[in-house]
This record gives structure tokens, C-alpha cells and sequence, in this order.
């Protein structure tokens, strides 16, 4: 993965695990696995923590709260993009 996408990635989530918020980031998760199809772009990356990277690897629950948590982060990223252009 290139460098720019962590970077982004971290700017975008201000340094911070997505699922528990604390103050660093030690993953760069892939949401739909490369093996599935998935790519290298920022929209399919999560940043986490180590703690929540292995949660998210051995747990449904974590799975579906990452999934959902990215959405939210997404939609409501372009509505600012938006409002921005407008």
C-alpha cells in the first residue's frame, strides 16, 4: 500500500483507531480483504489500533461495528465535501 493512502488515512481520522478512538493508529486494514477483491483505496481502508486490528480479525461484532462506522465516516465526510463545493 502506498504511503499516501496511510497518510490520508490517518489525516482523516485525526491519528485515531476508528473503532475505539484511541491516539494511534498501528493498522491499515483492509474493509473488504485484497483476497476478495479488494482494493488499495482509501474508501477500503480503515486505520486501527493493534487491540482493535485483531478484534476485527477474530470477531463478527467488530466486523459489523467497522463496517458500520465507516459508513457513517464516509457519509458524513461527503456531505461536507459537498457543502464545501457549494
Amino acid at each position: 500500500m502506498d504511503k499516501n493512502y496511510k497518510d490520508y488515512v490517518n489525516n482523516f481520522q485525526n491519528g485515531k483507531c476508528l473503532i475505539c478512538g484511541c491516539d494511534h493508529i498501528d493498522e491499515y486494514h483492509h474493509i473488504k480483504p485484497r483476497k476478495d477483491g479488494g482494493t488499495d483505496t482509501v474508501k477500503n481502508i480503515a486505520g486501527l489500533c493493534d487491540d482493535c486490528h485483531k478484534k476485527v480479525h477474530k470477531n463478527q461484532e467488530y466486523q459489523d461495528m467497522l463496517l458500520d462506522l465507516r459508513s457513517d465516516i464516509y457519509k458524513n465526510y461527503s456531505v461536507s465535501l459537498l457543502n464545501s463545493v457549494m
